[in-house]
């Protein structure tokens, strides 16, 4: 706003100019005549018609500063340092400011052994606990392995990729359905969903009758589970069971995977790469990574190729088990390290290519 002042103004004119136009502010004044602005500002005219909306740090009480914690109560510390800093620097010459809003105790530190323990024995399976208290299972695991058989002792498995469980359904009409499965919660619920694909499904719609479900062992390596599934089912035949099944027993059901683990151990120990090892068994690098990761086994990055050094006579003089390794040795970026192999060009006199036969 362009307000006009004369600039031998008299103190009553100006208090009268105040009167009159009280929607002018201090801003206002300042933008408009600086030379104005700085005699009004120089006989303290300025500061009393007109005071700054602006306040110093060292103007705030310990009440101002308590009475800003009741208005803000759940204001992060970081929150205040960006917008509100007068404050925290007040609170901080008070020393008030740890008092007022303590410093948040990092995840790992929020929960004691015992609170750990006592929230575990509240879930019957490890996934119950990550979908509702999924911050303190975290923190369980990284309290450590013996800490984690501790807390997580109780909970019922739910198998994995390389076991199954063979479980049926009993209907009242003598019908039954036998299968296998690595997640017996999660199949038991799929069955039972409106699921044309389901045996199980169909002959409830069709007699209106609701089976029992039975889980007929505890989780076992695949191929013991394969054998199971088969016996069980000819058990119900010979006790006068009419079966469900469409398909042949023998199949384990859903699975990402078709590598022999044995083969990936053999083939760590010989020194292939997780890819080298993908290629050769015919999986996927990510499963074979997970396996890896599973077993403690730290490798390269799945993605990484062996690169062999040369000498000036053509010999491989050193092999590195990455670009980025290779790099680190001759002191140069990734990056131009992998750009020159693919042109073929020396690094700071280095001859570095690709493994030649990766398979």
């Amino acid at each position: 706003m362009k307000v006009r002042i004369p600039i031998n103004i008299t103190y009553e004119e100006l208090v009268k100019f105040k009167q009159e136009n009280p929607e002018v502010t201090r801003t206002d004044i300042n933008s408009s005549n600086f030379r104005v602005a700085k005699r009004l500002r120089d006989l303290g005219w300025l500061d009393e018609l007109f005071p700054s909306k602006y306040f110093n740090s060292n103007d705030l009480t310990l009440e101002d500063c308590q009475k800003f914690k009741q208005e803000h109560p759940d204001m992060k510390r970081n929150t205040i340092s960006s917008k509100h800093s007068r404050y925290m620097k007040a609170m901080k010459r008070l020393g008030v400011w740890d008092e007022l809003y303590p410093q948040r105790l990092a995840h790992h530190a929020r929960y004691t052994d015992e609170e750990l323990l006592e929230i575990a024995s509240k879930y019957d399976t490890v996934r119950d606990m990550k979908e509702n208290d999924g911050l303190a299972l975290t923190v369980i695991y990284h309290r450590g392995e013996e800490f984690k058989k501790k807390a997580l002792a109780h909970m019922k498995p739910l198998g994995d990729r390389r076991n199954r469980m063979i479980y049926a359904f009993e209907f009242p009409d003598n019908y039954a359905y036998v299968g296998l499965t690595y997640d017996a919660n999660m199949r038991r619920s799929n069955h039972m969903r409106d699921n044309k694909n389901s045996a199980v499904k169909r002959h409830i719609k069709e007699t209106g009758l609701a089976p029992v479900w039975k889980a007929l062992t505890d989780y076992v390596p695949v191929e013991d589970a394969k054998r199971l599934e088969g016996e069980y089912v000819e058990k119900y035949r010979n006790e006068g069971w009419k079966i469900l099944n469409v398909e042949a027993t023998g199949g384990i059901g859903s699975t990402p995977t078709k590598i022999n683990y044995e083969e990936v151990l053999k083939l760590v120990k010989q020194g292939f790469s997780v890819r080298e090892i993908a290629e050769r068994l015919g999986g996927s690098i990510s499963t074979v990574g997970h396996f890896l990761t599973s077993q403690g086994i730290k490798l390269e990055h799945p993605n990484s190729r062996i690169v062999e050094l040369i000498d000036e006579n053509g010999n491989v003089e050193m092999v590195f088990p990455s670009v980025r390794a290779a790099a680190r040795y001759i002191g140069v970026h990734e990056a131009n390290l992998r750009n020159n192999i693919k042109k073929g060009w020396k690094t700071h006199g280095h001859m570095v290519r690709y493994k030649e036969h990766q398979k």
